[in-house]
């Protein structure tokens, strides 16, 4: 993964290069560019953003009606449907991750859904609380007591067997666990329709109209977080600070999924296929990274990267 990021950066090199020389970032108007920034930030909202974020939303919606009915009637079958649809819902939410932009980025959006570790000993004096109110979970500071590591621990890691997490729901402090599980799905599900509508609304025609070729124009802002996603989030985060790549001392308990382990790989791998369905492109799409590259005469740079993300998918498997 790290050759990954050594070819992407003389990626956005190239491309920078070819910011440079062209006046508006666009086909026409007398720009040199040698590709389209509006079609490629079009095709991008429409073939991977917009539609990733819908079928998140369908997960989201299902995760919070199976929240509710676990919490309703306490069973070992009712966990064990939650558990399937939160496990599906949070590697769904892989490829969302990338589009850190727009109203994702002003609320915040995957601080709040994906902070790992939890912070274990505070989300659990929430929940003790008798007198929590839901609205904290709003608070920055509160990012990493919810989201997909707050479900992990109250569907996971709460006891050993089913049937004591069961008991849990069903136990003297039930309707504190049923409280605050219901405030973590049903805040995962609105603030994942927020963003969608914004994506779907005015923010949309901002940002694919932004065609220009300097950094403030949106083709050069998404390169950023898209490499950056790499980086940080994906490479970093999800395996490099766990195994200890950057410290001395290894991390195991701040992998995703920390009480349901065999799933982290899965959620890896996830967030590579996403990436890359990113750079390729979807359904023959001519103005994907891999065809832009392609079309300013470097192919073989393309193949590498290709060969590449083959070598780091074998790797985490």
């Amino acid at each position: 993964m790290k050759k990954i990021l050594g070819l992407l950066f003389i990626t956005v090199m190239l491309f920078s290069c070819d910011s440079d020389n062209s006046e508006g970032g666009n086909t026409g108007g007398g720009s040199t560019s040698p590709f389209d920034r509006g079609t490629f930030l079009i095709n991008l909202v429409d073939n991977n953003i917009i539609p990733s974020y819908e079928a998140f939303a369908v997960e989201t919606a299902l995760l919070k009606t199976a929240t509710t009915t676990f919490t309703s009637t306490p069973t070992i079958a009712n966990l064990e449907a939650l558990r399937a649809i939160w496990l599906k819902a949070y590697k769904i939410y892989q490829p969302v991750a990338i589009y850190d932009l727009g109203k994702g980025l002003d609320i915040a959006y995957i601080l709040y859904l994906n902070s790992h570790p939890l912070r274990l000993d505070k989300t659990l004096e929430d929940i003790k609380d008798v007198n929590f109110d839901v609205t904290e979970l709003e608070i920055s500071t509160n990012q990493n007591r919810q989201g997909f590591p707050a479900l992990d621990y109250l569907i996971n890691g709460l006891a050993t067997t089913d049937a004591d997490i069961v008991a849990v729901y069903t136990g003297a402090e039930a309707a504190n666990y049923k409280r605050y599980i219901n405030a973590v799905s049903n805040r995962i599900d609105a603030l994942t329709n927020t963003v969608l509508a914004d994506w779907k609304g005015d923010f949309k025609t901002t940002f694919v109209t932004n065609t220009a070729g300097d950094k403030s124009g949106s083709f050069n802002e998404f390169l950023n977080v898209y490499v950056q996603y790499l980086e940080k989030r994906l490479r970093a985060s999800k395996l490099g600070i766990p195994a200890g790549q950057f410290t001395e001392s290894a991390f195991p308990e701040q992998i995703e999924s920390l009480y349901k382990p065999e799933e982290s790989r899965g959620l890896m791998l996830e967030a590579l296929a996403g990436f890359r369905k990113v750079y390729e492109g979807v359904d023959g799409d001519d103005q994907s990274f891999s065809e832009v590259l392609k079309g300013l005469g470097n192919s073989e740079l393309n193949n590498k990267i290709l060969v590449a993300f083959d070598n780091a998918k074998a790797a985490i498997e």
